[in-house]
C-alpha cells in the first residue's frame, strides 16, 4: 500500500514571530519532523499516537520552547480492516460450515450404513455356505438310501427270477380228502376248511343216508325253511318242524356243524390252474362242443340253449 497521510495528523504550527524579550537573536529556528509509521497486517488496529518530545527549558526568564506538532503518515493495509471485521464475526458460523459439517455427517453415517452392510452380507455368506454343506450332505444320504434300495430291488428281482418252488405249494391246492388238486375248491362258511366239491358232496351224501336210514318218515327231499317262512307259518306246524330234525351236516376236518351251502373260491381256482401250467397239466373239465355246421340253406343251425347251472348243495341245503 503507498504510505498516507493519516486523517489524525495535525497541520504544521510555526514558530511565533514575536519576539521574546529574553530570547537570543542568534538562535535558528527549530526543524518540525515527519514521522512515518509503517504497520504489519499482524499488528491491532489503532490510531497511531505522536511521539511527544519532552520540553528543555532554556535559560532565561519565563521563555518557554514548545515543540512542534509533528505530521503522522500512517501506513496500513485496506484489508485489516476487512481481517479485522472478520475476526470479529467470526464466532457465528456462516453457511458454507454448515453445510460442511452437515456433508461431514452425512458421510459419517452412510460410512457406518456401509460397514454394516458388509456385515451383514458377510453374515449371509456364511450362511449360504451353511446351506451349501447341509444340501450337500442330505444329497449323499439319499444318494446312500437310493444304493441301498436298488440293491434290494435286484436281490428281489433275481430271488424272483428263481421262481416259487411248485413243491411248497402242493399241500395249499390239494385237497385233504383226495389228495389231489382242487380244481372246484369251496370254502365252509362256518370254520374256513377248504375241499373240492366232488369230496364235500360225497361227505354230506354219507350223513344224509345215515340220517334217512335213522328216520324212515324224513323226506328226501324236504323244502327249506328260512326264517322268514317260519315266521309265517301257523303255531301247529311250526311246532311240528322241531319235531323232525334234519341231518346234521359237520365239517370233515374239524367236525363243526355247517347250517349253510359251502361258497366256491375263485382265488384258490386260479393259484390251482397257474400251478397246474407251470406242471403241464388241464383242467378235467368237459371239452366245449363245436360249432354246429351250416344248413343247405347257408344258414347257421340255431345252437342250443346252454343249460342252467346244476346246484350241487339243492339236496342238502335246498333250493337257494
Amino acid at each position: 500500500m503507498p504510505a498516507t497521510r493519516s486523517s489524525a495528523a495535525r497541520r504544521r504550527t510555526q514558530i511565533s514571530d514575536a519576539p521574546y524579550p529574553s530570547a537570543p537573536p542568534s538562535s535558528p529556528p527549530r526543524l518540525d519532523l515527519e514521522v512515518i509509521i509503517i504497520s504489519s497486517d499482524d499488528e491491532p488496529d489503532h490510531e497511531p499516537t505522536p511521539r511527544q518530545h519532552p520540553r528543555t527549558a532554556r535559560k532565561g526568564k519565563g521563555r518557554a520552547f514548545h515543540a512542534p506538532e509533528e505530521d503522522v503518515i500512517d501506513v496500513s493495509d485496506s484489508s485489516d480492516k476487512k481481517t479485522s471485521g472478520q475476526s470479529r464475526g467470526s464466532h457465528k458460523p456462516s453457511r458454507k460450515v454448515k453445510e460442511t459439517k452437515e456433508a461431514c455427517g452425512e458421510r459419517c453415517s452412510a460410512t457406518q450404513r456401509a460397514k454394516q452392510l458388509e456385515a451383514d452380507l458377510a453374515k449371509a455368506h456364511e450362511e449360504r455356505d451353511r446351506a451349501q454343506v447341509a444340501f450337500k450332505q442330505a444329497q449323499l444320504e439319499i444318494e446312500a438310501v437310493e444304493a441301498a434300495a436298488e440293491t434290494k430291488i435286484a436281490a428281489a428281482k433275481a430271488s424272483n427270477s428263481q421262481g416259487v418252488p411248485i413243491d411248497a405249494l402242493e399241500d395249499i391246492i390239494c385237497c385233504e380228502i383226495c389228495t389231489h388238486k382242487m380244481w372246484s375248491p369251496y370254502t365252509l362258511s362256518g370254520c374256513g376248511h377248504t375241499f373240492c366239491q366232488s369230496c364235500l358232496s360225497d361227505w354230506f351224501s354219507t350223513t344224509h343216508v345215515q340220517h334217512l336210514a335213522a328216520h324212515p318218515a324224513y323226506p328226501a327231499h324236504p323244502p327249506p325253511v328260512d326264517a322268514d317262512t317260519y315266521a309265517r307259518l301257523p303255531a301247529h306246524i311250526r311246532a311240528y318242524i322241531p319235531q323232525q330234525p334234519g341231518p346234521k351236516y359237520t365239517c370233515p376236518a374239524c367236525r363243526q356243524a355247517v347250517h349253510r351251502r359251502p361258497t366256491e373260491s375263485f382265488v384258490l381256482k386260479n393259484v390251482v390252474r397257474v400251478v397246474a401250467a407251470a406242471r403241464g397239466e388241464h383242467s378235467p373239465r368237459k371239452p366245449t362242443p363245436a360249432p354246429s355246421r351250416a344248413t343247405r340253406g347257408g344258414r347257421a343251425a340255431k345252437a342250443a340253449a346252454p343249460a342252467p347251472p346244476v346246484d350241487p348243495w339243492a339236496g342238502f341245503f335246498g333250493p337257494r
